[in-house]
């Protein structure tokens, strides 16, 4: 479960490691937008594990149910949030913040069903 729990991590220390590589190479302007992108996928990936945590315990039917929850719930949330923060202004609307998210979705949803098939083979069976 903890897995689970660490995938909003995973997708913050990627984030840092972009923007230092940002930094580094001279293109400072995309940090901000590692930085909107980061934060979303991180939120996301952080709401997306409460079906988890709401049936920890249970049998593995109702676990995989619940994955495929998080799975759902990580999508709509990375596509919501994105969209709140460019409206709220906090994320300016460019193609460099459309492939930023696109990057971490596509890492904190890989790292997130490595994490959930590892708590559902360890949920107990029926």
């Amino acid at each position: 479960m903890r897995s689970v729990l660490l995938v909003p991590v995973y997708v913050v220390v990627i984030a840092v490691a972009c923007c230092a590589a940002a930094a580094a190479t001279g293109a400072a302007g995309q940090v901000r937008q590692i930085a909107a992108a980061a934060a979303v996928t991180a939120l996301a990936s952080a709401l997306a594990a409460v079906p988890m945590l709401l049936v920890r315990g249970a049998d593995q039917p109702r676990v995989v149910q619940a994955a495929l929850a998080s799975t759902g719930a990580h999508m709509l949330l990375t596509l919501a949030l994105a969209g709140g923060a460019w409206a709220a202004g906090l994320a300016a609307f460019a193609p460099a913040l459309l492939g930023w998210l696109l990057v971490f979705y596509w890492l904190s949803l890989a790292v997130l069903a490595l994490a959930l098939v590892r708590v559902v083979r360890s949920a107990r069976r029926q």
